[in-house]
C-alpha cells in the first residue's frame, strides 16, 4: 500500500519486522560466491526508521535457481540461542538480527545491556557498545553509529565514527533529556569493503 507515502500505521508497524538491505542477483547461477546483489535499500531502510516503524536489517539473495545462498557471502545473521525454529522466530519477532556480506562476521551492539532490536527505557543516559570479530582475522576500517528520532520525519545522522586498521570496537555514552526517545544503530565497514548494518536499539531515558 505504498508504506512509505502514507502516515505512520501501528497495526503495520506490529506485523512489520525488517527488510532487506541487499537484494539478489535473482537470476545468477554462479556458485563461487562471486555475484554482487543487484539492489541495495539502505536509504529505504533510513524512511522506515524515520517514520517511525520498528524494523531490522537483511539480506535477501532473492535467487531463481538452486544455487540460492552461494551467489554472494551476503547473509541475514539472526542472534539466538538455539538452533530450531522456535528459537529462530522468535529472534526474528524480536528483530534480534542483522545484515552482513561477511557470512562469518560477528557483532555484538547494545546499549545498556540491551540487544538488537530492543525497544527499552531506563533513567540513564544510552551506553552504546559495539564490537566487532571475525574468524578469517579481515581487518575493520570504519565504525559508525547512526542516531535517529522515531517518527520525526527526519533522517538519521552520524554521531560517532572510528576509522582504521583495528578499529573493532567502540563505546560511548549518548547525553539525552528524560523523556527523549532516540533509535541507534551501528554500520561497519571491512578492509575489502563488505558492510555490516546492525538492527537498531530503541532507547527512551
Amino acid at each position: 500500500g505504498n508504506l512509505l507515502q502514507v502516515p505512520y500505521n501501528a497495526t503495520w508497524d506490529s506485523a512489520i519486522i525488517g527488510l532487506a538491505l541487499r537484494n539478489g542477483p535473482a537470476f545468477s547461477t554462479d556458485t563461487t560466491y562471486s555475484s554482487l546483489p543487484s539492489y541495495n535499500y539502505f536509504d529505504r531502510y533510513l524512511d522506515l526508521l524515520k517514520k517511525g516503524y520498528h524494523v531490522a536489517p537483511g539480506i535477501d539473495h532473492d535467487n531463481h535457481y538452486i544455487v540460492f545462498g552461494r551467489t554472494h557471502p551476503g547473509r541475514t545473521v539472526v542472534i539466538t540461542d538455539s538452533l530450531n525454529r522456535e528459537s529462530l522466530l522468535s529472534a526474528f519477532k524480536r528483530r534480534s538480527f542483522y545484515a552482513s556480506d561477511d557470512w562469518n562476521a560477528r557483532v555484538e551492539f547494545s546499549i545498556n545491556g540491551f540487544g538488537m532490536g530492543s525497544i527499552c527505557s531506563g533513567p540513564d543516559n544510552p551506553e552504546i557498545k559495539l564490537y566487532v570479530s571475525d574468524a578469517d582475522g579481515e581487518s575493520i576500517t570504519w565504525l559508525r553509529i547512526w542516531v535517529g528520532v522515531p517518527g520525526s520525519g527526519l533522517m538519521a545522522s552520524s554521531i560517532v565514527s572510528m576509522q582504521g586498521p583495528g578499529s573493532d570496537s567502540l563505546q560511548f555514552i549518548n547525553s539525552i533529556i528524560p523523556g527523549q526517545t532516540f533509535y541507534y544503530f551501528a554500520e561497519i565497514t571491512e578492509a575489502d569493503g563488505d558492510k555490516i548494518w546492525t538492527a537498531p536499539i530503541w532507547y527512551t531515558r
